[in-house]
């Protein structure tokens, strides 16, 4: 039977039509009566319990009060192979999404298990009903409750660090099997010698999505860096001059528990000042401004005090991209883009563009990335692209690649609109799962219970990521308000309906990011540092929201996904 067809008998049960218009088939009732609706339900403790009766006049409703962290079994055995059987949170009389069901069947015998993994003890209801006219089922039910994946037992040796002031001291080394859920979040305390880069490295065993982090004060109220899902790294550099202790809170997304490993490691400057420059030197001013060669230039290296600087000059309607890939782990840099050499070499005056790989503070490991883009209009002029090691960077010099161009095709790369529009990527597109198109045009997904799709975007238009990849900017609009969504990233472009949407994120997939809809269903990721798998120019990586929208979602499984977008690596 379809949950649906639950869904009418648990709502004409409570109304009380099914007792009125269907005399109960059932020539006396069991010693549990009267229990025919979710308000009187009865409350049974581990058991067995025989004898019982149902039939579609009288739908029988029990409750287990079940703690965090365990899972309760029933097994239910019938005379016939009408009978019925459903576990899910008595709060919403067992309608949630996440509600465990089994209906009819040869053999009269079926078994649901339902988790408990909210940080509180709940009341689990179980509902026990016969579907078929003219049908009396005699039934006995036992009920265990068993310790589940984030039962107290699995805690780890660091116990009790569950708050910032209970944070466990830890220095460099290795911390495997560690264990963390809801409501037991981990705590430790690093202290990190002056002008020296702690390396954060968390890595998930099993279990629900990994958040890690790190603050720089003893309240845990000042966040300096942060990765999500599998694990990550987190790179802090201490530049105060004497040692200083910052907090890392290891736990998991919304719900659940995870087991996962952590590694800490302090790494010092190593540059000297032995290490050789690079071919385009002398370029340290803007009258040594060295031509930019457009395309891919390999093995530049720059180091504190002794900056690079590029020319270019740009026509009418040209396009100047350019993105800047650090080859050194530990060392970062920072461009300034001018078009005056009057201010060319000015760190705040004249500058038309700077960016860095280091913001925000979410750190990718390994190759990072600067991103530039700037249309040019008017005369012919000159830019000036100056590359410096910051001033905090944990290295004092850094290898780098620079790829530039002075053209890029804005266009259309969307997917999987769900609108019943192809577009120029229509191959990839196809019906929303149950009718539930979006408005034509709108390429914005398949409609969700908000009455519309939820749409992607990129920051800019040209979808273009270098190779190592470089840094995107998402935004998500129109999701379900306050709910979770979790940005995925495939290899390749696939048209799947599921759940309420398109997934069209396949081949290799990672879910690089989780994060909370606002009150408005919408949220920005100001950089999402994205895998390459060693993607080669030329190729192409999709990205997708997925998003959860519960109860009162159009097609009824609980979640939608965004329509998709695609960024070529070049």
């Amino acid at each position: 039977m379809h949950r649906t067809s639950f869904a009418l008998l648990a709502t004409l049960a409570a109304s009380s039509l099914l007792s009125v218009d269907a005399p109960a088939q059932c020539p006396t009732d069991d010693a549990w009566e009267d229990n025919d609706l979710c308000s009187s339900a009865v409350l049974l403790a581990p058991g067995t319990y025989t004898g019982l009766r149902t039939d579609p006049g009288d739908h029988d409703y029990y409750y287990v009060q079940l703690a965090h962290g365990y899972e309760v079994v029933v097994d239910q055995t019938d005379s016939g192979a009408f009978a019925g059987l459903r576990l899910g949170a008595l709060s919403d009389c067992m309608g949630g999404t996440d509600a465990q069901e089994s209906l009819g069947g040869a053999g009269g015998v079926r078994t649901l298990t339902y988790g408990n993994t909210t940080g509180s003890t709940i009341s689990v209801g179980i509902w026990s009903g016969a579907w078929s006219s003219n049908t009396c089922e005699t039934y006995d039910l036992t009920v265990s409750v068993v310790p589940g994946d984030c039962a107290q037992a699995q805690d780890d040796v660091h116990e009790p660090n569950d708050s910032c002031g209970s944070a466990v001291p830890i220095g460099p080394g290795a911390y495997p099997n560690l264990f963390t859920d809801v409501v037991r979040q981990d705590y430790f305390a690093i202290t990190v010698p002056p002008f020296e880069t702690l390396v954060l490295d968390t890595t998930r065993a099993s279990g629900e999505p990994l958040v890690s982090v790190l603050y720089g004060d003893a309240s845990c109220s000042t966040t300096i860096g942060e990765s999500y899902n599998d694990g990550g790294s987190i790179r802090y550099f201490n530049a105060d001059g004497a040692a200083k202790t910052v907090y890392v809170r290891c736990g998991v997304f919304a719900q659940g528990c995870t087991l996962y490993d952590l590694s800490v490691a302090f790494v010092p400057d190593l540059c000297d000042g032995s290490e050789a420059d690079d071919l385009a030197e002398p370029n340290n001013t803007c009258s040594q401004a060295t031509p930019l060669h457009l395309g891919l230039e390999t093995g530049m290296f720059v180091r504190r005090g002794d900056p690079d600087v590029y020319e270019v000059t740009l026509q009418d309607g040209d396009v100047f991209l350019f993105t800047l890939t650090e080859n050194s782990a530990f060392g970062h840099v920072r461009y300034y883009l001018y078009d005056d050499p009057a201010w060319c070499g000015s760190l705040t005056n004249g500058v038309v563009l700077s960016g860095s790989s280091q913001e925000p503070l979410y750190i990718a490991p390994h190759h990072q990335s600067a991103f530039g883009l700037v249309p040019h209009s008017g005369p012919a002029t000159t830019y000036y692209l100056m590359v410096r090691v910051e001033d905090d960077s944990p290295q004092s010099c850094v290898a780098y690649d620079l790829f530039s161009s002075d053209t890029a095709g804005a266009y259309d790369r969307t997917l999987c609109h769900g609108d019943g529009t192809a577009g120029p990527r229509g191959a990839h597109d196809t019906a929303c799962p149950c009718g539930n198109a979006s408005a034509p045009g709108a390429r914005e997904g398949c409609v969700n219970s908000q009455g519309h799709g939820a749409k992607m975007v990129m920051q800019h238009d040209y979808g273009l990521a270098s190779n190592p990849p470089e840094v995107l900017r998402f935004q998500l609009r129109q999701g379900r308000p306050s709910a979770p969504a979790m940005l995925l990233q495939g290899s390749d472009p696939i048209a799947l309906p599921f759940r309420d949407g398109i997934l069209c994120v396949g081949g290799q997939t990672d879910r690089l990011k989780v994060l909370v809809l606002d009150a408005a269903g919408a949220v920005d990721v100001p950089e999402t540092a994205i895998d390459g798998w060693g993607a080669v120019p030329g190729e192409t990586l999709y990205f997708q929201f997925w998003y959860r929208d519960p109860a009162l979602s159009t097609c009824g499984t609980g979640s939608n996904f965004s329509n998709a977008l695609s960024a070529e690596i070049v």
